[in-house]
């Protein structure tokens, strides 16, 4: 090329020099490891935020592909939806509160706690009518019903008057949950008791030994300058050629003797001292370690019935719409905890991948799935038998960088991690049921 390649000089090679590895390490510095970690982390940062910015486009506000029709269906951000979005932030502001349908305040959810650490929210608004254009009794004199929804818990709570439920029916405050809950925390705290027991029983395994060990060791070192001195003595006697020399030996060699038994009786009380306690510490991390199987196994026992018990229903006459319970009546199976809600598991509708064939294969389904805003207010919407029209989901409260920026008055697209790969399922029938072609602009006059 133009430049020759030079050797580093200087304070650049002495840096270099810490960072390379050395010959024969047989594997990459760790600062290098660090730098590669953190330049990785840099990239899926930005990638997050290039899609977030993609996602916050008006017809990239929720969409997603059905399996079962083959078709990715949308649901975009209206100028009137983005108009009701900002004036629920500026209701909750007035209010003072959150629940502001309530008529008793619950000090939990008051509008200071969205700007405490952690505590923004994502806020949904879902523009919804009847499919048949009559009157249902819900909006403002256009026919138009305006659902509203927040993502997750509002602050430990699922349910709060006058939001869309969740989809989940095995929640914090369901019985069975709260039974399972403190099966599993018995033995989380069981073995944490445990567990100091076993750090105890380390501890004076270690005193002891210790102890043990510096009378074995002050022992063998006297023992040990003993023998030097039978050798000497003995060599003294085969130099001086004394006829006492087998008497001399003999007791020497008990001396000898002596001394092996002793430092065996040492070990031996080592044994014994030591070993009741070892015995008792290899019960007890063995009983901690069955506790900590036990309660890891009801734990992934519990999510799986958390997840099973997700009702996602879409707007097509078999998908649950109309319908707040399955063939309206609710469900009576004992292993069942939806309720007997209308809709489909997590598993039946989630799709990791658009192009992906129908199979029987289990997704891993993200924590969290089907929890944000806009499959709640899909979910209620197709329950009361409204058609949606236009959704918007806007940000209230601290900024947060977790899973990606997130600013206070921005509105967003639904995730395309836990969302997105359920809402073309439950978007499934709705273009259908309007009354206005989906892709025209005069979705804007609803």
């Amino acid at each position: 090329g133009m430049f020759a390649a030079r050797a580093p000089s200087g304070g650049l090679r002495a840096i270099l020099s810490r960072v390379r590895p050395r010959a024969g390490d047989g594997g990459t510095h760790p600062i290098i490891l660090a730098a590669k970690g953190a330049r990785k982390m840099q990239r899926d940062s930005l990638m997050r935020r290039n899609d977030i910015r993609e996602d916050q486009e008006p017809g990239e506000a929720a969409r997603g592909f059905c399996r079962r029709c083959g078709s990715t269906h949308r649901l975009e951000r209206s100028q009137r939806a983005e108009s009701e979005a900002k004036g629920l932030v500026e209701r909750i502001r007035a209010a003072g509160r959150l629940d502001f349908d309530a008529a008793v305040p619950d000090p939990r959810f008051a509008v200071e706690r969205m700007y405490e650490q952690g505590g923004g929210k994502m806020l949904g608004v879902l523009l919804a009518a009847s499919p048949s254009g009559v009157p249902c009794g819900e909006g403002d004199g256009d026919d138009v019903v305006v659902i509203k929804a927040f993502s997750g818990q509002l602050y430990g709570e699922w349910t709060v008057q006058g939001w869309a439920p969740p989809l989940c029916g095995l929640t914090h405050d369901h019985p069975h949950y709260e039974k399972e809950h403190a099966r599993i925390k018995a033995r989380v705290d069981a073995a944490g008791e445990i567990k100091l027991a076993v750090e105890e029983l380390e501890r004076e395994i270690k005193v002891r030994t210790k102890r043990w060990d510096d009378d074995i060791k002050a022992a063998a070192s006297r023992l040990r300058e003993e023998r030097e001195r039978r050798r000497a003595t003995r060599a003294a006697l085969r130099d001086a050629g004394d006829a006492a020399a087998e008497v001399v030996e003999e007791e020497l060699a008990e001396e000898s003797r002596r001394g092996k038994r002793e430092l065996a009786r040492l070990r031996e009380g080592r044994s014994a001292d030591v070993g009741d306690i070892e015995a008792a510490l290899v019960t007890a991390r063995r009983e901690m370690k069955e506790l900590r199987d036990e309660h890891r196994s009801m734990s992934h026992v519990l999510l799986g019935q958390i997840f099973d018990s997700y009702r996602l229903p879409n707007f097509r006459e078999d998908g649950g719409f109309g319908h707040r319970h399955s063939e309206g009546r609710v469900a009576e199976a004992a292993d069942d905890f939806s309720g007997g809600m209308s809709g489909a598991t997590l598993q039946e509708a989630f799709v990791s991948d658009e192009h992906q064939e129908i199979s029987n294969a289990v997704a891993n389904l993200p924590c969290g799935c089907g929890d944000c805003c806009a499959p709640k207010l899909l979910a209620e919407a197709s329950r009361r038998g409204l058609v949606p029209l236009s959704i918007a989901e806007v940000w209230m409260g601290v900024p947060t960088t977790k899973e990606g920026y997130r600013q206070e008055g921005s509105f967003y697209g639904a995730c395309r991690g836990r969302c997105r790969p359920i809402l073309g399922h439950m978007l499934c029938g709705a273009d259908k049921l309007r009354l206005i072609d989906p892709s025209a602009d005069a979705i804007e006059l609803c």
